[in-house]
């Protein structure tokens, strides 16, 4: 369960990196919908890895003897408003990529990252 923890505070680092670097930007032509939508998602995965996901690996590194019921429902809970928000905030971003992207005739390509 080392590498739980070690995944967990890597991307937590990493997020408040992202975070850091997208707070310097500037908007896009006065425009602020697209970077909005950008520091909130950053903000939120952030927010998820420093609370649910945090929980969870609490609570999935103890020792398997004195893992509860209760500790399973939680993580159910904490993995199912994980993945919620997740969706949320990704679906306001694809949102505002695709407006963006509609008002200034860029193509996105799906195979490239």
């Amino acid at each position: 369960m080392d590498s739980l923890v070690l995944t967990l505070k890597t991307y937590s680092a990493k997020s408040k990196t992202g975070l850091d670097e997208i707070n310097k930007l500037a908007p896009f032509a006065e425009k602020r919908e697209f970077l909005d939508a950008a520091v909130n998602f950053v903000k939120t995965l952030n927010a998820l890895a420093d609370n649910e996901s945090k929980q969870m690996v609490e609570i999935m590194t103890k020792d398997s003897a004195a893992v509860t019921e209760a500790d399973v429902t939680k993580v159910e809970e904490l993995s199912d408003k994980l993945n919620s928000e997740s969706e949320k905030v990704s679906k306001v971003i694809e949102d505002a990529q695709t407006a963006f992207k509609n008002e200034w005739k860029f193509e996105i390509d799906a195979t490239k990252h």
